[in-house]
C-alpha cells in the first residue's frame, strides 16, 4: 500500500516538474544574450579592417571578410536555434532565427557582387540586408534582450 502511494504521489508531481523544468522568457535571455555578444565580437575578428579595405579599393579582401563574418554569423544564429525555447514563445522564436538564417545568403550575395565590381548589386544587396535586419530586429524589439536585439550581420 504504501508503495502505491508513493508511487502515486510520484506521478502526480511529474507533469508539474516538467511544466517547471521548461524555459522562461528570462532564461532564454539569459542564454541568448551571450550568445550574441560573443558572435558579434567574432564577427568583428573575422573582418578587422573590412570599412578601410573598402575605402581603399580592396574589394575582394572587403568581400572574403564578409563572407568570413557570414560564417561566424550562421554559427552563432545555429547556437540560437539549438537553445530551448519557452512554448509561449515558440513562434516568435523560431520567425526570428528563420529571419536571421535568411540574413546569411544577402551578404554571400553582398560579398559576391562586391568581389566582382558590381556596383547595382552591391546596392541591392545592401538594401535587401538592411530591410532583412530591420524585419529581425522588429520582431524581438521588445522581447527583453540586452544585445541579441541588435544581432545581425
Amino acid at each position: 500500500m504504501k508503495r502505491f502511494l508513493v508511487l502515486a504521489c510520484v506521478l502526480c508531481l511529474l507533469p508539474a516538474g516538467r511544466a517547471l523544468a521548461q524555459p522562461t522568457r528570462a532564461d532564454y535571455v539569459a542564454q541568448a544574450d551571450p550568445i550574441c555578444i560573443s558572435t558579434a565580437a567574432a564577427e568583428g575578428n573575422a573582418a578587422p579592417g573590412l570599412l578601410r579595405d573598402i575605402r581603399k579599393g580592396r574589394f575582394k579582401a572587403a568581400a572574403r571578410k564578409f563572407r568570413r563574418a557570414a560564417v561566424v554569423f550562421s554559427g552563432g544564429v545555429e547556437q540560437l536555434a539549438a537553445l530551448e525555447r519557452p512554448p509561449a514563445d515558440e513562434s516568435l522564436l523560431a520567425s526570428w532565427i528563420d529571419s536571421l538564417r535568411r540574413q546569411v545568403p544577402i551578404v554571400n550575395r553582398f560579398a559576391r557582387a562586391l568581389n566582382r565590381r558590381q556596383a547595382k548589386k552591391v546596392n541591392n544587396a545592401a538594401v535587401q540586408l538592411i530591410v532583412a535586419e530591420e524585419k529581425t530586429i522588429a520582431l524581438v524589439d521588445t522581447y527583453g534582450f540586452a544585445a541579441c536585439n541588435q544581432f545581425g550581420v
